[in-house]
């Protein structure tokens, strides 16, 4: 009797990708909601507003497309077009977390369809590091400026 040895990989679980990336996105968001020199009464309900329509994106985001792609790989195109509308979205949107979540599904997809060896999943890859690198640069900018 032949055994087939399979390889192994260890990958994260969808869900905890998903939450970690919407938690990382909150913590950005309340940083620069109550990080900097902000004086305003009514940043508690901005934060519980956008963390409503955060977790609709991270739920839309990372259940069908994400899960998609991870399931029929490779998923060079959706890797290229999250990164894309993630770069987009950064100056206009940095401050709802939705780039950053973009970012995230972006990264998650090329780093599972990149033994293709695509340029697209390679372009996308590099995109939503660029994307989340923006995000994060836009909120220390913002909190250096006010």
């Amino acid at each position: 009797m032949t055994t087939l040895a399979t390889p192994t990989t260890t990958v994260r679980p969808l869900a905890v990708i998903a939450a970690s990336g919407y938690v990382a996105a909150m913590a950005l968001m309340a940083f620069g909601l109550w990080g900097g020199h902000n004086t305003e009464s009514d940043a508690l309900p901005q934060f519980l507003v956008l963390g409503a329509v955060l977790a609709t994106v991270v739920a839309g985001v990372f259940g069908v497309p994400v899960h998609r792609g991870l399931a029929h790989p490779p998923a060079a195109t959706t890797t290229l077009v999250l990164g894309i509308i993630g770069a987009l979205l950064v100056l206009p949107a940095f401050w709802s977390g939705i780039p950053f979540v973009l970012g995230v599904a972006a990264i998650t997809l090329g780093r599972a369809s990149r033994k293709n060896g695509s340029r697209r999943v390679t372009s996308g890859l590099i995109l939503g590091y660029l994307t989340i690198a923006g995000v994060v640069g836009l909120y220390a900018f913002d909190y250096l400026v006010n």
